[in-house]
């Protein structure tokens, strides 16, 4: 039921360029911090070039680590988990086990309202919201970002690249 990890290009230039996808070495800064939350340790990380910034955060419940580290950045690339649908998923596990499952979910993951709100907190341009799960519910499940978050919110499909280039962002469909 939970989708494998999104594998997203980003693109460092405006698309109005010619560009390839990022594959320097030496971005002009890239940063890492241990985000704690009420679960287990997770990363998150910060790419800044001339062209823009990328902030991507691990699987972790809401962070003030995270939002310092995401502060002004064109794109946040944010997981996020649909609790009622996990719910659902181990209502015929025992009341132990779906509690403590559930327990772990909620310490450890975030929802698409409070992917929106770190978005906001952090003053990002755009949100993008990957690592869905489960990755098999109604799509306009993940739209409860925009009631927390003004930007744009994207939910790219793997392969898909997402420009984040200070002039532009913009979400292009994968070739196939």
């Amino acid at each position: 039921f939970v989708k494998p990890l999104s594998r997203i290009n980003l693109e460092l230039s405006s698309p109005s360029r010619e560009s390839s996808a990022f594959s320097t070495s030496t971005p002009e800064s890239f940063e890492s911090v241990t985000v704690i939350s009420k679960g287990s340790p997770a990363f998150a990380f910060r790419v800044q070039t001339a062209e823009g910034s990328v902030t991507i955060s691990g699987d972790t419940a809401p962070s003030r680590n995270l939002v310092r580290l995401a502060q002004g950045s064109e794109l946040l690339l944010h997981e996020a988990m649909d609790f009622s649908a996990m719910q659902e998923i181990y209502r015929h596990e025992t009341r132990e086990t779906a509690e403590a499952t559930m327990d772990h979910h909620y310490k450890s993951h975030t929802s698409p309202h409070q992917a929106g709100e770190l978005a906001s907190a952090a003053g990002v341009s755009v949100l993008a919201l990957h690592h869905l799960s489960p990755g098999n519910v109604d799509p306009a499940v993940w739209r409860a970002a925009e009631a927390t978050f003004a930007g744009p919110v994207r939910v790219p499909a793997d392969l898909e690249t997402i420009c984040f280039a200070r002039t532009t962002i913009e979400q292009t469909q994968p070739e196939h």
